[in-house]
């Protein structure tokens, strides 16, 4: 019975109206700043995917989700100075693969 009033809830509210724009870049923008940020991050990515797990994940959690070393290390049930190493060699191995 509850979820029945909930799903007769939000099929009552409107979607939201989609901006056909959104995605597109704004009109003061540079078009070559755009590809080259384009190329760039598609260069991240691939050498991302060539990191071991572990680095990706170390990675992610460090420089996407803004984790410290503490947390880290607790989350993958790691020493810190394990954590550090792994940053250190995925952070050298990203700058050989970009620069290459």
């Amino acid at each position: 019975m509850y979820a029945e009033s909930v799903t007769n809830h939000y099929r009552r509210i409107p979607p939201l109206p989609l901006d056909p724009d959104s995605n597109l870049a704004q009109p003061d923008s540079d078009p070559c700043e755009q590809a080259e940020q384009s190329i760039v991050q598609t260069r991240l990515r691939a050498a991302l995917r060539l990191l071991t797990p572990e680095q990706q994940q170390v990675i992610a959690l460090r420089f996407v989700d803004g984790w410290d070393l503490d947390e880290v290390a607790a989350s993958l049930k790691k020493p810190v100075g394990a954590i550090k190493a792994l940053q250190h060699r995925a952070v050298a191995a990203l700058q050989k693969m970009l620069l290459e």
